[in-house]
């Protein structure tokens, strides 16, 4: 190999000539060889050696950079993963909560049905106690319907005469408040349906801010107080009715309306009872017309699920003329009544088309009267009845023109009478409807 440029620079330094040679010795020296040799191989050598620097630099800083985005991947790998991780654990989370959610329904269902079943039970069994009590609750209605209409009736009107119902209210003297509001569920409804009351004959401004009071025997009343008695127009609640109307003196006196659980009531009170006029709305039956102490009494319409009678009353009982339709059996009588049954002159309306005018006692044909028979039997009978049946002397005519005139009995020929058809007369002794040949027998 052949010494480096800067050896041979040194050499050639050493070979050049000492001070003390001559000038022909240094002008033989080579300036430009020296000066490529001597002075610019270093500068060119140190600049390559700062190239080489400069690449292993650059060779560093790559490296360092590819090392950073390596490193950058890695983390972005590994981030993607943890966020791989965390969905699946939310979704894991999300169907253990739905499964949660779905026993918790399974359990509710299972709930619902026990408590149906349960409830199912309990209905059974109170239909089972009530029944008896609903019997007992329909006979005591029977008892006060009845009530409603006998005679000699004293205090207030027996349709009154309700179960009760107990009310808690404030104990205080006065109440701020409308009486209309504190009224019981089943009185509010029959007073919502009817509005407030309006006496026929008179205009009423009442206040229905007024205080209410709250008197001894727990009941209330909102109105006007004069020396501690009620007086004109008011509101009185007890445990069993709803007043509005006039007072006097303390006592109901003048046009008023009660509403009880049944229905309500309404007319010209005085001495505690209904006089001149009422009307009446229960549960099975009405009543509009004359009164006289709380009864029916003078003209009146009274309906009840059975009947519905348009006529006169006297105490309580229909008696004089009147007319009754009897809707359950679809027949109508017509005529004079007597203590609550026919009894006079009247007409009665069979179901079948039969009809009987004439005499009526206790609810039967008895006296003199017509019986007709309609198409096609078309018979037939006038004479005398006892106890609805042909029974004295007595006209009859059957349905194959055939005539009979003579005596009957238990609404059949018997005795002495005439037969007559197609122009052959007969006249014997008939016995239980039959024709005696021999009249001995």
């Amino acid at each position: 190999m052949g010494a480096s440029p800067t050896k041979q620079a040194s050499q050639d330094l050493q070979q050049t000539p000492k001070h003390n040679q001559s000038p022909s010795q240094i002008t033989d020296f080579d300036l430009d060889k020296y000066q490529k040799e001597v002075i610019l191989w270093p500068l060119m050598i140190q600049k390559i050696e700062n190239v080489r620097s400069n690449i292993s630099q650059g060779q560093k800083e790559n490296n360092q950079q590819n090392n950073e985005g390596q490193s950058i991947i890695i983390q972005f790998d590994n981030q993607q993963q943890d966020q791989e991780q965390q969905l699946q654990q939310q979704q894991q989370q999300q169907q253990q909560q739905q499964q949660q959610q779905q026993q918790q329904q399974q359990q509710q269902q299972q709930q619902q049905q026990q408590q149906q079943q349960q409830l199912q039970y309990q209905q059974q069994q109170q239909k089972s106690e009530k029944s008896e009590q609903e019997e007992n609750n329909d006979k005591e209605e029977q008892e006060n319907q009845d009530l409603a209409f006998q005679t000699q009736i004293q205090g207030i009107s027996p349709i009154l005469n309700s179960s009760s119902q107990v009310f808690n209210y404030s104990q205080a003297s006065r109440i701020e408040s409308s009486m209309i509001d504190k009224l019981p569920q089943q009185f509010k409804e029959i007073y919502n349906q009817l509005g407030p009351y309006n006496p026929p004959d008179q205009q009423v401004q009442f206040d229905k801010q007024m205080q209410i009071y709250i008197l001894e025997d727990e009941s209330f009343y909102q109105g006007i107080m004069e020396d501690n008695k009620k007086q004109g127009f008011g509101y009185y609640l007890t445990q069993n009715e709803f007043y509005e109307g006039f007072f006097e003196n303390d006592e109901r006196k003048g046009w008023g309306r009660v509403i009880n659980n049944q229905g309500y009531l309404s007319g010209y009170w005085q001495d505690g009872t209904m006089q001149k006029e009422m009307e009446v709305k229960q549960k099975n039956y009405s009543y509009k017309g004359q009164c006289k102490n709380s009864a029916p009494h003078g003209y009146g319409v009274l309906e009840k699920p059975e009947f519905i009678y348009k006529g006169f009353f006297l105490d309580g009982k229909k008696s004089g003329k009147g007319t009754q339709e009897l809707k359950i059996i679809n027949e109508k009588y017509e005529g004079e009544f007597f203590e609550e049954k026919y009894h006079g002159e009247g007409t009665y309306y069979y179901s079948n088309g039969k009809r009987y005018k004439g005499n009526f006692k206790n609810n039967k044909p008895d006296g003199k009267g017509e019986m007709h028979w309609p198409q096609p039997e078309n018979k037939y009978y006038k004479g005398d009845f006892v106890n609805a049946q042909r029974e004295g002397k007595g006209y009859f005519k059957n349905s194959d023109n055939s005539e009979y005139e003579g005596d009957w009995k238990n609404d059949k020929q018997h005795g002495i009478g005439k037969f007559t058809k197609d122009g052959i007369i007969v006249i014997g002794k008939w016995k239980d409807g039959n024709f005696m040949e021999d009249e001995y027998q």
